[in-house]
C-alpha cells in the first residue's frame, strides 16, 4: 500500500488494518489534540492532553508510557483479563511464550543497551511502540514492582505469582479483543464528549499529535 493512497479510517477495523499494513498510517491519521495540558481533558468534541513530541529529559518510550498511564486511568480502560499486562514478541522470540506456558520467566533486557532489568517488562495496554514491528502478543499476570523499566513500562516481579494469562495471539486479534473489551467505554466517551471512538482508540494505542507541534520521531 502506498501512503499517498491511504483512506481515512471509518471503523476500528480500518484503524487496526491500516496500522498493520502501512508504517505511515500512524502519522497520517494521528488524532490532533486541540491544546497541550498536563492531564487529559476530553470534552466538547476536543482532545486536550500532553504534548506528543517528547520533552527534554524523556525518551519517546518513557514519555508515551507516562502519558498512557494517565489516559487509561482517565477513560477507565481495562485489560483483556483482570489485573493483566501486555507483552509483544517477534517471530524469533516465540520461544518466550513457550517458556511462559511452562512457568519459566526471566528478567527483560533493555532493547537499546542489553542491560538487564529487575523484572519482566510489560505494557499497560497494546501500545503501538511495542508491537509496530512484532506479530504476536499475549498477557501476563503478576506482582507489579514499585519501579518501572528503563523505558518507563511496568515491571512484573519474577516469582511464583507471575503467570501466563492468555494464549498467543496475532496483534490484530489482540487489538480487536482490546477494543471489544472496552467498546462500551469508547462509545460512552464518544457520546458524552463528542470525540469519535476512532480518535480515542488511536490515543489508547499511544498515537496522538498536537496542533503546531512537530511529528514525533
Amino acid at each position: 500500500m502506498k501512503s499517498e493512497n491511504l483512506a481515512p479510517p471509518k471503523s476500528i477495523g480500518d484503524v487496526i488494518a491500516g496500522l498493520r499494513k502501512d508504517s505511515s498510517f500512524e502519522f497520517k491519521f494521528s488524532p490532533v489534540c486541540s491544546g497541550i495540558k498536563e492531564n487529559w481533558i476530553i470534552a466538547d468534541g476536543k482532545i486536550l492532553g500532553p504534548q506528543s513530541n517528547y520533552p527534554d529529559g524523556f525518551s519517546n518510550e518513557v514519555w508515551t508510557n507516562k502519558c498512557m498511564e494517565k489516559f487509561y486511568a482517565y477513560l477507565s480502560l481495562v485489560p483483556l483479563e483482570s489485573d493483566s499486562y501486555y507483552r509483544f514478541i517477534s517471530k524469533e522470540k516465540k520461544g518466550e511464550f513457550d517458556d511462559a506456558r511452562k512457568g519459566i520467566f526471566c528478567n527483560s533486557k533493555n532493547h537499546r543497551n542489553s542491560i538487564e532489568e529487575v523484572g519482566k517488562s510489560v505494557a499497560i495496554g497494546p501500545l503501538f511502540q511495542y508491537w509496530q514491528s512484532k506479530p504476536y502478543g499475549f498477557l501476563l499476570r503478576g506482582n507489579a514492582l514499585n519501579t518501572t523499566c528503563s523505558d518507563g513500562a511496568p515491571l512484573l516481579e519474577i516469582n511464583e505469582n507471575l503467570k501466563l494469562a492468555s494464549e498467543l495471539m496475532m496483534v490484530s486479534e489482540l487489538l480487536t479483543k482490546f477494543y471489544d473489551r472496552n467498546q462500551d467505554v469508547f462509545k460512552r466517551w464518544e457520546r458524552d464528549s463528542g470525540v469519535s471512538e476512532i480518535d480515542l482508540f488511536f490515543v489508547s494505542l499511544g498515537i496522538w499529535d498536537n496542533e503546531n507541534s512537530p511529528i514525533r520521531g
